[in-house]
């Protein structure tokens, strides 16, 4: 399977349930790159539409001297660390194949990255309130959510009512401090990968993948 996280603002966020608004990007998943290309022809806005085709982009050769950053730090976490033998085979295998189409893999450590995430839930109660309004539908905002007493996610109602309390708002400090840590992990990683004349990043979504 391949999957894609575009751009922030890329893609219509449109009837997606907006957790994660603050860092969160949807994207599509496919059987083949090909496949996912013309996923992204159908599902892009069309403000943000090319010219061009993202099928006309496809490049068989399209790794040959290419340069991956294979991530061994990022903060104070080691991705590679916890990964089961499985999970680790698959990804050595992926990597030789990818040098086998002439890639070139080095490892990277990223010790300023700020992989602190107790801010970036901060307005998310204010979107979800927002976009259950927006539309005719069984729940009227997240407290409703919570007395309805029929999700477990966050636990039974007293304690989805706490988590709820627990939300900084977008007039928060905590917002604020959200969004500054994104741009600056941001211009990090630029930075970093400039500097290594990196073309990506590789490391597992999880820690404690198995």
């Amino acid at each position: 399977i391949v999957g894609l996280r575009p751009t922030a603002g890329l893609l219509s966020q449109q009837g997606i349930f907006p957790m994660g608004n603050i860092d969160g990007s949807a994207g599509p998943l496919a059987r083949t790159t090909k496949d996912l290309a013309i996923m992204m022809d159908v599902l892009i806005s069309p403000n943000n539409r090319n010219k061009k085709s993202y099928i006309s982009y496809l490049n068989k050769d399209g790794l040959r001297h290419k340069r991956i950053g294979v991530v061994q730090l990022v903060g104070q976490v080691e991705p590679f660390r916890k990964l089961s033998p499985d999970v680790k085979q698959q990804i050595d295998q992926a990597v030789d194949l990818m040098k086998q189409q002439g890639t070139t893999f080095i490892d990277v450590n990223l010790p300023e990255f700020d992989n602190n995430r107790k801010d970036n839930q901060a307005g998310e109660i204010e979107d979800i309130n927002l976009y259950l309004s927006s539309f005719p539908s069984t729940r009227e905002s997240f407290r409703d959510i919570c007395q309805s007493d029929r999700t477990r996610n966050f636990g039974d109602k007293e304690s989805c009512l706490k988590f709820m309390r627990s939300i900084a708002p977008k007039s928060s400090q905590s917002y604020k401090n959200a969004l500054n840590a994104i741009k600056k992990n941001k211009d990090y990683v630029h930075r970093m990968m400039k500097k290594y004349h990196l073309d990506a990043l590789l490391l597992p979504l999880s820690t404690e993948a198995s």
